[in-house]
């Protein structure tokens, strides 16, 4: 982060509790990547900070950071929506709030990232008026790994390198993508996918997020798109994403 005085559109990614009167919080800027600040005297100002340093909320930050500075200071914030729809919906909420912990999970800190600051504001967006919360996940997962770099290769064959897509291919994630019936050996453990399924997933990476809405999502994509992309998640990560156990237990009741 350059020093001085900056402002920019951030989206609060965590928020926690610090001493008496502070708050120490990650913030996903467009300018400057994800960073920590602190914000001094936020849980007693209610003219400066109030329902504006809340995970999942969107605000325009006044920062500033020295040499000597370990956090930047946030100085002021300025409400630009607060997603209060999601907010009261839990189902919604769930999910807006699993697609904050993998941008912060799948962001290095101090590195500008526009495209992955825009993808995550257009799917908290999206999520409002989106007739499936969780197609809205699936096409959310398969564009952070896009961006991220860690895209599999879901258009033919990793092992006999066919670029031809097989009414059913396995997906193999140590290969780093599918494999055709022809190159699946004995002790290759893998997840079936339709070819429906495998070209909706390349769809959605490849359309402007605007189009999303005329891709076919029903039920075998919902089953066989979460297994893998959950798959994908897991292995990068090292572990099951904290939300996902959240969104669980919402779709269990």
């Amino acid at each position: 982060m350059k020093r001085g005085y900056i402002k920019t559109e951030a989206i609060v990614l965590r928020s926690t509790d610090y001493s008496e009167s502070d708050r120490i919080l990650t913030l996903f800027t467009r300018t400057n990547g994800k960073l920590s600040a602190i914000a001094k005297g936020a849980k007693k100002s209610k003219r400066r900070f109030v329902g504006r340093l809340d995970v999942v909320t969107c605000v325009e930050a006044m920062l500033f950071k020295s040499r000597s500075m370990e956090l930047a200071r946030l100085d002021e914030a300025r409400l630009i929506d607060g997603y209060t729809e999601l907010k009261g919906d839990m189902e919604r909420l769930g999910y807006a709030s699993y697609m904050v912990e993998l941008a912060d999970e799948f962001t290095p800190p101090g590195e500008p990232n526009e495209a992955m600051f825009e993808h995550l504001k257009g799917f908290l967006h999206m999520l409002r008026g989106a007739v499936s919360t969780e197609s809205a996940a699936r096409f959310f997962e398969v564009r952070l790994l896009d961006i991220a770099g860690l895209m599999p290769h879901l258009t033919g064959c990793v092992s006999c390198r066919k670029d031809t897509v097989e009414e059913r291919m396995c997906f193999v994630m140590v290969r780093g993508g599918l494999l055709c019936r022809g190159c699946m050996g004995q002790g290759i453990e893998g997840i079936g996918l339709s070819a429906g399924t495998i070209k909706t997933l390349v769809m959605a990476a490849r359309l402007p997020a605007g189009k999303l809405h005329v891709l076919s999502a029903g039920e075998v994509f919902k089953k066989e798109a979460r297994k893998m992309l959950s798959e994908c998640i897991k292995y990068h990560l090292g572990k099951v994403p904290r939300c996902m156990r959240f969104i669980d237990m919402v779709n269990a009741i």
